[in-house]
């Protein structure tokens, strides 16, 4: 229950917190949502990163982090118009290369039979969660989404954090009674899962009906979307839970009391970010 109520109190501080970043604190280019979003990135590859260091699997340590940082800032950059846009997925080809140059830099035999590991882990750190925040960034592109880009993220969140509440909530108390016992999560419930997804519908087609003005998504486009955000958000989840089982750990860290580290937190918007970016303007 105290979690329950932890979670009820995230909430209250946190909708109208982000209703103000993007509809009344003046912006260039969203930009303190940015930043935001910039710092969680790097608090979460940390985090990440973490996992690895719990195994006693070697990376790049503390530059991998860093770097998987410059994927949301080039995309700010990119979305801003500061640089000429087209250029991203070179962006994350030298960044494969930067890495992979380093894994050739060993004078160790002994560290040369885990260069695999090295690379592997090293890799992972740098575009999860970055390549995926990412795209929550280029949700702020007027070009893409609109002069009112704000409305497609207000939209994102919101069918994300519905389906985690909803299933968090309805998981806790009638949970008991569909555990699925996975190996990988086995508190996870089918009332849990069933929740949260018709959440995130719920939460599709009532926003097709307030937000007109904004853009025009009917019914079936509705459905269509809150499905796969629903189906994607529990996908994300489920993820950050196989590497917390991988690594033998209940949080991702101790950023906030009663919550765990940042990516237990944001671990839900991750896969759903670059979908939704790609799937939204199609079905609107």
């Amino acid at each position: 229950m105290r979690n329950l109520l932890l979670r009820i109190l995230i909430m209250v501080i946190f909708l109208p917190t982000i209703w103000l970043i993007l509809f009344v604190i003046p912006d260039y280019n969203h930009l303190v949502f940015n930043i935001i979003i910039i710092l969680a990135t790097l608090i979460a590859a940390f985090e990440v990163e973490n996992f690895f260091i719990k195994k006693h699997i070697s990376t790049l340590k503390y530059v991998c982090p860093f770097l998987g940082v410059t994927l949301p800032i080039y995309s700010f950059l990119e979305v801003a118009g500061i640089v000429v846009k087209g250029y991203y997925s070179l962006v994350i080809v030298l960044l494969i290369i930067l890495v992979l140059i380093r894994g050739i830099l060993t004078a160790d035999k002994t560290a040369l039979t885990k260069r695999l590991e090295f690379l592997s882990s090293s890799l992972f750190v740098v575009f999860y969660p970055g390549l995926f925040l990412s795209y929550i960034v280029r949700l702020t592109d007027t070009h893409f989404f609109g002069p009112k880009p704000q409305f497609a993220i207000l939209v994102f969140l919101s069918l994300v954090f519905a389906n985690d509440t909803a299933a968090y909530i309805s998981g806790m108390l009638l949970g008991k009674y569909s555990r699925l016992n996975l190996i990988i999560s086995p508190k996870k419930s089918l009332i849990g899962f069933l929740s949260g997804f018709f959440a995130s519908i719920g939460i599709a087609l009532f926003y097709s009906y307030i937000l007109t003005d904004y853009f025009i998504l009917p019914l079936l486009h509705a459905l269509l979307l809150g499905s796969i955000i629903g189906f994607s958000t529990i996908a994300g989840d489920l993820v950050e839970s196989v590497l917390k089982r991988a690594c033998s750990v209940k949080d991702s860290g101790t950023l906030m009391a009663g919550r765990g580290g940042l990516m237990d937190t944001i671990d839900s918007l991750l896969i759903s970010a670059p979908i939704f970016y790609f799937i939204f303007p199609l079905l609107t």
